[in-house]
């Protein structure tokens, strides 16, 4: 066990180098204890060494052999030259066959005294040494004779299979033809079956995708707790629905008032359904939801727009999963933990279901996400309400009392006993995946507590329903705007309150957007011509560009592209 930061992780990488004769037998080198990785031996090349010395610009002198953890270090054995089934003969009777590549994690990382961010890079350039497999146990020595027998030469390289874990756009025929590789071990195709199952997920969520504004007829309506309704509904010209990634969700156009259309999100709540879309709405007085809960009747027809967002499952990742939420943030999380127990290639990685709600009565879902997880042994559920009602305590339907925090969640979060290729191992829950939505101070504060604890920051992903800080801005009364791109023209009223997105919406004009709040840059676009105001405080953005969600016009005529 070595500490990295705040964790306490298995390693066996680090060695000491020897000379030999050291006996090879089908588990390995004697004395060589596996930790985390099944095969057999790990070795790399000696110009490995030369290589990534200079490129970190670390005293070559500094690593012995075997710094890499490596069981063998061989010269003249390049990765991009070997492919996956070449049999190696080494020295008189021992035999071994390259089954797989280095697929690194933080402890390389931490051996190199690089930081972690650095394992983009290697995996990025793929020299990373190559494991393999005993074929004919033996002896190895230093200075043995190393003989390539090519198997083959259909096969990758090894230097191009650790890319494909990382790559979340690599085409699914390329990983599925590395999967059908001969000689290719267990080890990278478990990677390579998640990354399998998230470049289908990605085809999927880009198939039947419609611009603008189409009909869709609510075809059902169900109480999912006291102040909780889910919608369902269907395309009123009865064509195939666009896929969607878990996490998404879906920008209605709401009749609230004669003169004008209120636009809204709601995040879809379910997966799996092909021919519909659920979404599941909270009651808030004087909202739209209000409307949506007042109005909305079995029949009635709304107008919707495609699937949208960036808070989505990754489907690619083998790390355990965390799902935090609270309130009506249950939505786009049921809707990720579907899709996290469908995943169709190999075993799904261990998750923890966390739920807050004031009672029984305000738990929307909770028969729902019971009957998921029934009989799996892989989820961990914890339910918090912050005001159990008696009854909720005398039948045990939660398991604790108050808010979701930090010193809360850690007995359930601290490690995680894990299988891989029959050896138990505990993971620490630095190395998770957390996503959380509910209130925006409990997802502030448990991001900031997560990545205090050791959490990547890129690991703890959250949903933002708060807008930027607004800011006070001078407008016109009435504007003038021409969209560029689409030929139309409008008019915008100040009295109306719209933005120029939701201006352009109701015009027709077709464009990209997501967190309508001027976080996400979705809707950035140019202004030729003209002033516009942002009503809140935005940054990122180049000179000429606007992002229309959070902007007003500042001069009688405008010209922008869309």
């Amino acid at each position: 066990m070595v500490r990295i930061g705040n964790m306490e992780l298995p390693t066996s990488i680090i060695k000491e180098p020897g000379q030999g004769p050291v006996y090879v037998g089908s588990d390995g080198l004697i004395g060589n204890k596996l930790a985390v990785h099944p095969e057999a031996v790990y070795a790399i090349g000696v110009e490995a060494y030369d290589y990534w010395a200079a490129r970190f610009g670390v005293d070559r002198s500094s690593w012995e052999w075997g710094y890499w953890g490596e069981n063998i270090t061989f010269a003249g054995l390049f990765e991009q030259d070997l492919r996956i089934g070449d049999i190696l003969e080494v020295g008189d009777e021992l035999v071994l066959q390259v089954s797989g590549p280095r697929n690194p994690c933080v402890k390389l990382t931490w051996r190199l005294g690089v930081p972690a961010s650095e394992l983009a890079t290697l995996v990025a350039d793929g020299r990373m040494g190559f494991y393999l497999r005993v074929l004919h146990a033996g002896y190895v020595r230093a200075g043995d004779d190393v003989c390539v027998r090519p198997q083959y030469p259909h096969n990758m390289a090894v230097i191009d299979i650790p890319r494909l874990f990382h790559d979340q756009q690599a085409p699914s025929e390329t990983i599925r033809a590395a999967l059908e590789m001969p000689a290719l071990s267990d080890y990278p195709k478990m990677f390579l079956r998640q990354r399998l199952t998230q470049s289908l997920d990605n085809e999927i969520a880009g198939k039947n995708r419609w611009k603008g504004w189409r009909d869709f007829r609510v075809s059902s309506i169900s109480d999912e707790a006291h102040d909780v309704k889910s919608f369902v509904l269907r395309p009123v010209d009865d064509e195939p629905v666009a896929g969607f990634r878990a996490g998404q969700f879906l920008t209605f156009g709401l009749p609230t008032e004669a003169s004008r259309q209120t636009v809204r999100q709601w995040s879809i709540s379910d997966y799996g359904a092909e021919e519909s879309y659920r979404i599941s709405v909270k009651r808030v007085e004087g909202g739209a939801s209000q409307w949506l809960h007042d109005n909305v009747e079995i029949g009635i027809v709304l107008p919707v727009r495609a699937p949208s967002g960036k808070f989505v499952l990754d489907i690619g990742s083998t790390k355990p999963i965390i799902f935090v939420s609270a309130g009506i943030g249950v939505t786009p999380l049921l809707a990720m933990l579907k899709m996290h127990l469908a995943r169709p290639n190999g075993k799904t990685p261990p998750i923890v279901w966390i739920h807050a709600a004031r009672d029984s009565a305000h738990h929307a879902f909770a028969e729902e996400v019971d009957a998921l997880i029934a009989n799996r042994a892989d989820v961990v559920r914890r339910i918090f309400y912050s005001q159990p009602t008696p009854e909720d305590l005398e039948y045990g339907r939660c398991h604790h009392q108050g808010r979701i925090s930090m010193a809360s969640l850690l007995p359930f979060i601290e490690s995680f006993p894990v299988e891989l290729h029959g050896h138990r191992v505990d993971l620490p829950g630095q190395i998770c995946e957390y996503y959380i939505c509910g209130p925006e101070i409990m997802q502030r504060d448990l991001k900031s507590a997560l990545v205090h604890w050791g959490v990547e920051e890129s690991s703890v992903h959250t949903e933002s329903f708060a807008p930027p800080k607004s800011r006070a801005v001078e407008m016109v009364d009435q504007a003038e705007v021409r969209f560029a791109v689409s030929g139309k023209t409008a008019i915008w009223r100040r009295d109306d309150e719209m933005s120029l997105l939701e201006l352009a919406e109701a015009s027709g004009v077709i464009t990209q957007s997501s967190c309508r709040m001027g976080s996400c840059h979705a809707c950035v676009c140019r202004i030729s011509s003209g002033r516009i105001e942002h009503i809140v405080e935005v940054e990122g953005i180049a000179d000429g560009q606007i992002l229309p969600c959070s902007a007003v016009p500042a001069s009688a005529s405008i010209v922008i592209d869309l």
